[in-house]
């Protein structure tokens, strides 16, 4: 989830002098720099005023906000937060195609998918509620756009089951845990527990209809 981290100069913050003179700057700044590689921080800076100081992150709850935000060097020194809340966010050019781009018809890209579903429509059911996708047409052969657009699909059931061989697609969430409670609340059933690679976690799951599947985030487990 993301949110929105309000914040202001703190007692130590000296006025009359530049961002990058104050005291502790060096380690401030390393540890905000380690934190953005993470995935933590979606962007932030000062405000015109040079006292507030508003941050977009990305994590799985204000306690975890909170927990990580009290390891910076300039927390209750240079920087004090005002307030954490959660943000919905509406509008999101990321997410949108260049111009003259087609969502899906992209050169080289993933775009469509069968999924095997001996029940079709319990299938759609579960990935519209675990991952948020577009679900749309007859319960036979129920048709989806995924959470970015950019891939569309059938579920099928003249297929079978992929199970634990053939080609396994990775799906993107902001936390593997949560998302591996909600799998387990609509049908699905945990494969792989959450491992490291690096600075992400993965998991895999069964989906209702027995296909096997990844999922992944980037950053802190939390």
């Amino acid at each position: 989830m993301f949110l929105v981290v309000r914040s202001r100069t703190g007692p130590e913050w000296d006025a009359d002098k530049p961002m990058d003179e104050q005291t502790g700057w060096d380690a401030h700044a390393a540890y905000m720099d380690d934190l953005a590689e993470k995935g933590f921080f979606v962007l932030g800076g000062p405000l015109a005023d040079e006292v507030r100081v508003p941050f977009a992150v990305e994590a799985g709850s204000e306690e975890a906000v909170r927990e990580t935000l009290a390891a910076d060097p300039w927390h209750e020194t240079h920087l004090l937060i005002d307030s954490i809340e959660p943000w919905t966010i509406r509008i999101d050019r990321r997410n949108l195609s260049p111009p003259g781009e087609h969502p899906v018809f992209r050169v080289g890209g993933i775009s469509y998918l069968r999924i095997p579903a001996e029940y079709p429509r319990r299938s759609a059911d579960f990935y519209e509620a675990v991952f948020g996708w577009s679900i749309r047409g007859e319960s036979d052969s129920p048709s989806f756009d995924d959470g970015t657009g950019h891939v569309i699909g059938h579920f099928v059931s003249d297929q079978t089951a992929a199970g634990d061989d053939g080609v396994r697609p990775y799906i993107y969430v902001e936390r593997v845990d949560d998302t591996l409670e909600k799998i387990a609340a609509h049908g699905g059933e945990m494969v792989t527990p959450a491992y490291p690679e690096g600075d992400l976690w993965v998991a895999t799951f069964r989906d209702p209809a027995g296909n096997v599947v990844g999922v992944w985030q980037r950053g802190p487990r939390r």
